[in-house]
């Protein structure tokens, strides 16, 4: 079997300079937002497998 791995990344490592205005706006209001509105994978998990008894 044939290795790809021919990725190749920018030298400063930033994707900024790749987003369009709307992009850097969705991603700077994800940064900003209420963090007490979401809850942590690990009780979503834990809730489906108590709701589903798996």
């Amino acid at each position: 079997m044939q290795e790809i791995n021919n990725i190749e990344y920018p030298e400063d490592n930033s994707i900024s300079s790749k987003l369009s205005r709307q992009q850097q706006n969705i991603l700077d209001s994800q940064i900003e937002s209420d963090k007490n509105l979401y809850k942590d994978a690990e009780s979503i998990y834990s809730d489906l497998k108590d709701k589903y008894e798996l």
